[in-house]
């Protein structure tokens, strides 16, 4: 682990956080899966809880100063939201820094209790707002589990900076470069996209079912550490 305040870089130059260093969790195949849920989580939020995003926070800001623009109430929940996903972040950091502790397992475990409370609360038809708090706070949380899989950095939640990425790399194959290099990029978007629509689809059958599946599948990534 670098030291604090430190940055890496991945092999396109990008300085990257540190945090927990590339092993059997943090595979690349492992942080497709965890793209992929963080794109299921955000569909729910989108089709289900209000039209939310829940990982996407670029997305909740343009919403939050538009609706402040007019002064819409909405403006309060999102901004609550923004301010959760932010929480979660550094909820997640905090417990990969945990000292003597396997700090993925913990950040992994605890986005698998958010997610396990959200279920529970939808399941007893609670607030759709609450629901969707918890929701924020987990996927801010699931940020810290992995910076770096496959030698590249990795965005979990979003995919703003990874069409970047992609972008970059198709200008570097222009140029000469290998067009290769943009692959684990497109793969990342390609699996976010698919949990987005995934996690849709199973949102329409049971809202609640599909939030103890993403449960799931975070209390499998905490098992494995």
């Amino acid at each position: 682990m670098g030291l604090p305040g430190r940055t890496r870089e991945d092999q396109s130059g990008t300085p990257a956080p540190d945090g927990p260093p590339d092993g059997p969790a943090a595979s690349f195949a492992g942080a497709l899966v965890l793209a992929g849920l963080a794109g299921w989580v955000d569909a729910i939020g989108l089709t289900r809880l209000g039209g939310t995003f829940l990982s996407f926070m670029s997305g909740n800001t343009t919403s939050f100063a538009a609706a402040a623009l007019h002064g819409s109430r909405s403006a309060l929940d999102l901004g609550l939201v923004i301010v959760l996903f932010v929480g979660g972040v550094v909820l997640g950091e905090f417990l990969c820094r945990t000292p003597g502790q396997d700090g993925r397992r913990l950040v992994l475990s605890a986005e698998a209790a958010l997610l396990a409370a959200a279920a529970l609360l939808a399941w007893a038809e609670g607030p759709v707002g609450a629901v969707s708090w918890l929701l924020a706070l987990a996927m801010g949380t699931q940020n810290a589990s992995i910076h770096r899989a496959g030698g590249i950095s990795v965005s979990l939640t979003y995919v703003t900076g990874t069409l970047v990425h992609i972008g970059a790399a198709v200008a570097r194959a222009l140029r000469g470069a290998a067009l290769a290099a943009a692959a684990p990029y497109v793969a990342l978007w390609a699996a976010l996209a698919c949990g987005a629509g995934l996690g849709a689809a199973a949102a329409s059958v049971s809202t609640p079912g599909a939030l103890g599946a993403a449960c799931a599948c975070a209390c499998a990534f905490a098992i494995r550490g």
